[in-house]
């Protein structure tokens, strides 16, 4: 009889006799799966009727987005700039309202045949899964080793960011393009993706998270930048020239993802509001909330509740808690990797938004 232990041998033996595709896509519907146990499962049967999250003021932003696309189009108007649909009779400017254009379009004949809320509750049924399985292809690709990749991404995908932005924060969710421009940069690196293939899907997928946020397409790009600089300056000898050879591709599909979005790049310049469209003070983290956990997450938010109420940023907001010990494991890598050029990067790295 074979023996079996916490993971029987013959699974372990038939997950490594898969191909990479197949890894991918399994992983992918592991993360659905969980993610529509945790989120989707009391609303399974009412997609059109009931909302994942609650119905809270910023999901009629994205209800409204997600149906004036379809609506546009049938009317032959522009769905990207202003409307006087709404806010009549002087309209409303909407490169400066979240309105998810990428989605809205992909996901038009949904909203047509059942409404925007179904529309919506199926991204935000994905949105976590697309995340964990674009991490999961980004680890797997620096590893080779599925199951650690696996378990990375379901943290990265279901991590406190996600969960807080549940609420119903489309745009900020969908951020399955960031580790998945990583793991083409990854890519190229090695070699294993040719340099127009790298300009092509890389600018695609530039354009598809401007489409969605472009908030966090202007956050990848300040932190992708500093990214490849801090790799620059640790690397050496053909690293360093194979990391020199991809930044200037890298910028590259930046010309091209400026040359399809300038006409909505200038709308934004020619209408930007004056000042700060936020509060710093409410918007912002303090450092504690790397540690201490704050509302709406699930395990422990109460009990520093005394502490954390303190804090200057809107709890619901404040997507900074990763825990003691998660935090315990980046100073064990820290220490067993000290040796490597490369562990110092990734420090560095990480301290950047700290700092």
């Amino acid at each position: 009889m074979e023996e079996v232990g916490p993971v029987p041998r013959a699974f372990i033996r038939r997950l490594r006799a898969t191909g990479p595709v197949e890894k991918a896509f399994g992983a992918f519907v592991v993360y659905a799966t969980i993610s529509g146990l945790l989120y989707v499962r009391n609303v399974f049967a009412h997609m059109e009727t009931w909302c994942i999250g609650g119905c809270h003021s910023d999901t009629m932003v994205y209800l409204w987005s997600l149906r004036w696309m379809p609506f546009a189009l049938s009317q032959g108007l522009n769905p990207l700039f202003t409307t006087h649909y709404i806010w009549a009779p002087q309209g409303i400017d909407l490169v400066w309202v979240t309105t998810i254009p990428g989605p809205s379009f992909v996901l038009a004949p949904v909203t047509s045949i059942w409404g925007p809320l179904a529309s919506d509750n199926l991204i935000l049924w994905l949105a976590p899964a697309l995340a964990a399985w674009a991490c999961y292809l980004l680890c797997n690709q620096l590893t080779s080793r599925p199951l650690p990749a696996f378990a990375a991404g379901a943290i990265f995908g279901f991590s406190t960011y996600v969960g807080h932005h549940m609420r119903g924060h489309v745009n900020l969710l969908l951020m399955f393009c960031v580790p998945l421009a990583c793991y083409l940069v990854v890519r190229r690196v090695q070699g294993r993706i040719g340099p127009q293939a790298f300009v092509l899907l890389l600018a695609l997928t530039l354009v598809g998270q401007f489409s969605i946020s472009t908030e966090i397409f202007a956050t990848m790009t300040v932190f992708g930048g500093i990214a490849l600089l801090l790799a620059l300056l640790f690397a050496s000898g053909e690293v360093r020239r194979a990391l020199w050879s991809t930044t200037l591709l890298t910028g590259v599909a930046y010309l091209i993802v400026l040359v399809i979005t300038s006409p909505y790049l200038l709308e934004v310049i020619r209408n930007r509001p004056p000042g700060s469209l936020r509060p710093l003070g409410p918007n912002s983290v303090d450092l504690l909330s790397y540690v201490l956990p704050r509302s709406p997450t699930w395990l422990g938010a109460g009990t520093f509740l005394e502490t954390t109420r303190r804090f200057s940023g809107l709890a619901q907001d404040d997507t900074a808690y990763i825990g003691p010990a998660f935090i315990a494991i980046v100073g064990l890598f820290a220490w067993f990797g000290r040796r490597s050029r490369w562990t110092w990067m990734l420090i560095a790295f990480i301290l950047v938004p700290v700092v």
